[in-house]
């Protein structure tokens, strides 16, 4: 009988766990718009000199393969420090990218791409649910900088519920731009390897 009654409880646990997970407000945990909207104006020129220096190096690194010129670059906050990002780039060279991004109030994630000349972009993650809610379910919000128009949105990145935007195939979800100023937005993405096998 108390086998039964302990079983019972622990599924209606579950249950409960599960409902609150659902129901979970992702959103909360990251930036407003405003608050990222603000960390782009007092930080113009130091995410300038960032791109510019992000383009730079993109031109000296070899393609990701032979059949295609993309290259990329990325950086997390954890890798800045002990500048070892990238082998392509020199502890001197990571030294100056911390001292900008330094600048920032807050910095999760850097990851820079170039198909060619004119095929460049940048996302900068500023706010990401995974340092706050450890789960296979996650939101990131941040800057986004292209080197050609990029289609955005009209509604505030705020009045979007995350989760919406999220993918199951681990292959980053959607992601949502709004137009802040000459080729910088701001982005949101969600994303959900919680179905992964």
């Amino acid at each position: 009988m108390r086998k039964i009654i302990c079983s019972s409880w622990l599924i209606l646990i579950l249950i409960a766990s599960s409902c609150l997970s659902a129901k979970f407000d992702y959103n909360k945990l990251l930036l407003s718009d405003s608050e990222v909207t603000s960390i782009y104006e007092q930080n113009k020129d130091a995410l300038n000199k960032l791109m510019e220096m992000l383009q730079e190096d993109l031109k000296k690194i070899e393609p990701d393969s032979k059949s295609t010129p993309t290259r990329h670059l990325s950086f997390d906050k954890n890798c800045l420090e002990r500048k070892n990002c990238n082998v392509t780039v020199s502890p001197e060279r990571h030294s100056e990218y911390d001292k900008i991004i330094s600048k920032l109030p807050v910095f999760s994630y850097l990851y820079a791409q170039s198909n060619g000349a004119d095929l460049f972009f940048l996302h900068l993650t500023l706010s990401t649910t995974q340092e706050k809610k450890q789960s296979e379910i996650s939101c990131d919000k941040g800057l986004y900088y292209s080197a050609k128009p990029h289609q955005t949105v009209s509604l505030p990145l705020d009045s979007t519920d995350c989760k919406s935007l999220m993918a199951t195939d681990g292959k980053g979800g959607t992601f949502i731009y709004r137009g802040l100023q000459d080729n910088w937005y701001l982005f949101m993405n969600g994303i959900d390897n919680s179905h992964d096998d």
